[in-house]
Parts: C-alpha cells; structure tokens; sequence
C-alpha cells in the first residue's frame, strides 16, 4: 500500500514540476512580448530593441510578481507620451500571456 501511495506521490510532484516549468515559460514568453510590443509602443529601433528587453525583464526580475514589469512599460509609454492607464499595459500582457500559452502548447504537444 505504501508503494502505491508513493508512485502517486512522485506522480504528483512530477507533475507539479512539469506545470511550475510550463508556467514560468508561459510567463518568460509573454514578457519578452510585452516588451516588443512596448518597443513598437516607443519607437525603440531595432539596433537598441535587445537592450530595451533585457531592461524590462531585469525590471520583471526584481520584483514580486509582475507589477514591476507593468510599472516599466507603463512608465516608459507615459514618458514618450502615449496615454495609457495601468490597466491598458495589463490588459496587454493578459492578451500575451494567453497568445504564449497558446504558442508553447503546442510545442508540447
């Protein structure tokens, strides 16, 4: 019995593994899209479109969850002078986050 109880343990736990791996791709995807988008937004060219993502996602990097990342973009668009509200830039990453899961699912399957 315990035998049993433990094959579905390390089910679980792989399972959870393979979820936490797919979700943090999910997420990793979707803010590097985010940030092209927030390049397209601001007129980053494409000769400094590299250095521009890596400073969104060290700004997702430092902080707890994606507020960070949302604060960048919204900050960045609001200094070039684009209106937009807080809630513009999340609805944005919501829409990438569902395009990325969309794309890396079938990857995987």
């Amino acid at each position: 019995m315990s035998s049993l109880f433990e094959d579905r343990l390390k089910t679980f736990e792989r399972r959870f593994q393979h979820e936490q791996e797919f979700n943090f791709k999910i997420n990793s995807l979707a803010a590097r899209m985010l940030a092209l988008w927030s390049a397209s937004q601001i007129g980053i060219t494409p000769d400094h479109l590299d250095d521009y993502i890596d400073e969104v996602i060290d700004a997702e990097l430092q902080g707890k969850g994606f507020t960070p990342l949302i604060d960048k973009i919204y900050t960045d668009l609001q200094a070039k002078g684009i209106v937009a509200e807080k809630e513009d830039v999340l609805r944005v990453f919501h829409e990438k986050v569902t395009l990325a899961r969309h794309q890396l699912s079938f990857e995987v399957h």
